[in-house]
């Protein structure tokens, strides 16, 4: 250290690091974030890296495979150049590692975390690309999913204007998180498009591996006119994947230029998501299709040289050796197009052929790839005092793809589309591309500038919540697979209802399990249902589901019965409509989304998707809904026994949050718990709100949080699992952010810089 740093812990283990310049604030984060998750911290970036192998064996070679074929470490050099030329990401990534390194230098082997014991294994020491690597992982997290291919096999067996009715994001239940009618006062800018469509003949799987595709969040804001304070209030609750240890660690920060709260990444500095004493901020995922694939044709079996507008164009080789626990090394050579990487995971051993017949591979084109300093824009973020100074911050954003959102003390409200944003036309990237034709390659950037935002809006609220974007006023093609939009139109919903508002509205939003996609299409379901009438009360089971959900209020409250019946039967209403067209879903299947099967249900029930191929009739929506609501209810019945209290919505779902090595008995399973991913309160069964939180604005900072789990990674502690409770019944902890003399739990302490 250069000087004396304090640090001060909260009853919940929260540290308030306190320092008197930013190379020992980040040290010491550094030296914290070892000291609670080391072991955490280091899986991850093993898992990015590609050598699980060292610690697991082979049975993990071929994830380790993927994530070298995919570039997950190529990326990773790329960004540590920039982090080491750009001098405040050196410099705060420098003193962070640092603080690492002596955390783990102190050790004794006697004082490894237990996983390391388990596994048989000794911790590194950490580094700049290690950072970098950390980032990869949290952008495969938050954009490594895609569906080009099977939306590739849709466009080869049912055309283009079938696509663009199924998969068409500009629908009647759409509520934008730029509001309608926004106009956008941009210039044109023209992009030259193929002459014809291209369809892909060949059928090779694009990736064997896929984050969440889940993987979303709600943030939303109000004004002051919508407050008590006349200041604003912002609430944000980001959607991943349930793990012990948690994926966010809750930190302050404090030095003569920094003064920041929230949660950060393990194995990064600053604070990600939290507030300062004149902002907040918060971030969805913003959907942004930032993967495209490109069949790339060989000019013959050496795979030295590819064909690229008419000429043949030269293959760059990169060697990944991968060490393998307890076997030799494997040595594997990855081929590199001016695209990006070739994924094919068999591009040896079976190599494809299609057209010509010669042969033939697929290239990744990944943002994730390109330079970037996303560590630069969080540290902006901890330091920004007013919206210019946020929105330069966003500038240094490029990947994953994010909708910003921001609430000031000055009282400004806004949100913007952070990521860079390629210049394409129509639907290029949501089908396979042709590699050889440069007119498929990526164009220029959007400018900054150009961008979808929004500032102040008329109706004093924002919100994201996956949706898409804006309408078709905005003027840019925007490729992107959001989510469908009950959830941010339910959150919408309760914004515009709230009149002096505090963080308990807000929170009350996060907490809220009210299901559109019930409230639109049950009624129609039931009418349905009531024709068979006479039939139904012959059969006690049926008679009584049927009684349920005539009274059910279309909340997913963990004691509702009519959700665990509705969910299942919705279901199997999407299966009986789309599993004879495509086939189950999987790596190459995407079926169209639930507000796809909500438009029909209510706009067209006599749409021949409704009709089975399988069977000699044409059926119709009342033919699909009658078949599966006995369907429905014979399952639960032989699944769930007479309706009774295993048939509540919480005992029948259940919720697992798991180790994240799978250790057993490191995490915990069958939690009784309500929500859905399309509605607020996005719980799952191994998905949901990894962080919820909420910020009063003003001269006096009052902030709200919580998340399912504990500061420590050490099963062991009481600070492990000790938030649990609280997250599980919706509550939020008062978060202490004193901005003079420190008082830690209604006690002053002495904890100051000099």
């Amino acid at each position: 250290l250069k000087n004396s740093v304090r640090i001060a812990w909260d009853k919940r283990r929260i540290p308030h690091i306190f320092a008197n310049n930013e190379y020992d604030l980040f040290f010491t984060q550094g030296y914290i974030h070892a000291l609670e998750r080391l072991w955490q911290m280091e899986f991850q970036v093993f898992f990015a890296a590609g050598r699980l192998s060292e610690i697991l064996g082979e049975k993990a070679l071929e994830i380790d495979l993927f994530h070298r074929r995919i570039g997950m470490q190529y990326g990773a050099e790329i960004a540590l150049k920039e982090y080491i030329k750009n001098p405040i990401t050196k410099n705060i990534f420098k003193a962070y590692s640092d603080g690492i390194n002596a955390y783990i230098n102190s050790l004794s082997e006697s004082q490894y975390p237990i996983e390391y014991k388990i596994l048989d294994y000794k911790p590194e020491n950490w580094s700049i690309y290690k950072t970098a690597l950390l980032y990869m992982y949290m952008s495969w997290t938050l954009s490594g999913f895609t569906n080009d291919l099977a939306h590739t096999k849709f466009l080869e067996k049912y055309g283009i204007n079938n696509y663009n009715k199924l998969y068409n994001f500009q629908s009647e239940f759409l509520d934008p998180i730029i509001p309608r009618g926004t106009l956008w006062d941009l210039d044109s800018i023209k992009i030259v498009q193929p002459d014809s469509l291209y369809i892909s003949k060949n059928k090779s799987k694009d990736l064997l591996y896929r984050a969440n595709p889940n993987n979303g969040s709600n943030n939303f804001t109000i004004g002051g006119t919508k407050t008590y304070s006349g200041k604003p209030i912002l609430a944000n609750d980001p959607h991943l994947d349930l793990t012990f240890p948690s994926i966010w660690f809750e930190n302050h920060l404090k030095c003569p230029t920094l003064n920041s709260y929230g949660v950060s990444l393990l194995g990064a500095p600053c604070i990600v998501i939290g507030f300062n004493k004149n902002i907040a901020w918060g971030a969805t995922n913003g959907m942004n299709d930032v993967m495209d694939f490109y069949d790339i044709t060989f000019k013959d079996s050496s795979l030295n040289e590819y064909s690229f507008n008419g000429k043949w164009k030269k293959i760059n080789r990169r060697i990944e050796k991968i060490k393998i626990l307890n076997a030799k090394d494997f040595i594997d050579t990855v081929l590199y197009t001016h695209h990006g990487p070739i994924i094919n995971s068999d591009i040896y051993s079976k190599i494809p052929r299609f057209g010509s017949g010669m042969p033939s591979g697929r290239a990744l084109k990944w943002l994730a790839h390109s330079p970037s300093l996303e560590g630069e824009a969080f540290y902006l973020f901890n330091k920004s005092k007013n919206i210019s100074d946020f929105k330069d911050a966003l500038k240094k954003f490029s990947c994953p793809g994010q909708n910003f959102i921001f609430a000031s003390k000055e009282g400004d409200i806004a949100l913007w589309q952070s990521s860079d944003i390629v210049l394409k036309w129509e639907n290029q990237g949501r089908f396979i591309l042709d590699g050889s034709n440069p007119k498929h390659d990526w164009n220029d950037l959007l400018p900054f500038n150009y961008k979808p935002y929004v500032i102040n809006p008329k109706n004093d609220f924002i919100s994201s919540a996956n949706q898409y974007t804006f309408d078709n006023n905005y003027p840019y093609y925007y490729p992107s697979d959001p989510a469908p939009p009950f959830r941010g139109a339910r959150i919408n919903q309760l914004l515009s209802k709230i009149v002096d508002g505090s963080y308990t509205n807000l929170q009350e939003i996060q907490n809220d399990n009210k299901s559109l996609i019930a409230e639109l299409t049950l009624p129609i379901l039931l009418n349905i249902i009531n024709e068979d009438l006479n039939l139904i009360s012959k059969k006690q089971n049926y008679f009584r589901a049927l009684e349920i959900l005539e009274s059910w209020n279309y909340f997913y409250d963990k004691s509702s019965k009519a959700a665990t019946i509705f969910e299942k039967w919705i279901g199997l209403i999407e299966l009986r409509t789309w599993q004879d067209n495509f086939g189950l879903e999987d790596f190459d299947t995407d079926w169209p989304s639930i507000m796809a099967l909500c438009e029909l249900i209510v706009y067209n029930p006599n749409s021949e998707w409704f009709d089975e191929k399988n069977t000699d009739s044409k059926e119709i929506l009342s033919d699909i809904v009658k078949k599966t609501f006995y369907e429905t209810i014979l399952f639960l019945k032989n699944t769930l026994g007479d309706i009774d209290e295993n048939w509540n919505w919480g005992n029948s779902r259940r919720t697992d949050i798991s180790h994240i090595a799978k250790i057993p008995g490191f995490g915990k399973m069958g939690l009784n718990t309500s929500g859905n991913w399309n509605i607020p309160n996005a719980t799952a069964k191994t998905h949901g709100p990894s962080w919820r939180y909420v910020v009063e604005l003003g001269d006096t900072i009052n902030a709200y949080g919580v998340y399912p789990g504990g500061q420590s990674g050490y099963p062991g502690s009481k600070y492990y699992d000790n938030f649990l409770d609280a997250w599980l019944n919706g509550e939020l902890y008062k978060l202490e952010f004193p901005a003079g003399p420190l008082f830690i739990d209604g006690h002053k302490t002495n904890f100051l810089p000099k």
